[in-house]
């Protein structure tokens, strides 16, 4: 009876720990983020929605990070919409848009020496 029950115990554990294994599986997403003239944008923030992964563009506006295979990337940028791209849709050339409503009102700041 033992054996019965420590057998199912033993089951129970590998199937729990292949299913949360199997969740936990990612990717290693590469991906570029352009303007709208095609121009990369160096320094947007690239992250996974709802995970403190995160990452920011290189000088060529390119980004790699680890992402879960039914995430979603948020990519942000000063000037720029926000836009969402999953990453079941495998396509990671983004190409973001202005958002001219967010730039009524420029402040400039200088400090004399």
């Amino acid at each position: 009876m033992k054996k019965h029950v420590l057998s199912a115990a033993l089951a129970f554990l590998l199937v729990f720990a292949f299913s949360w294994l199997s969740a936990q599986t990612t990717n290693l997403v590469l991906g570029t983020v352009k303007d709208n003239k095609g121009e990369p944008v160096v320094g947007a923030s690239v992250g996974v929605k709802g995970t403190p992964t995160g990452t920011v563009t290189d000088i060529d506006g390119k980004f790699s990070l680890q992402a879960p295979a039914t995430g979603t990337l948020i990519i942000k940028y000063i000037g720029f919409k926000t836009k969402e791209v999953s990453v079941a849709a495998g396509n990671f050339n983004v190409a973001l848009e202005e958002d001219i409503m967010g730039l009524d009102e420029v402040v400039v700041t200088a400090v004399a020496i």
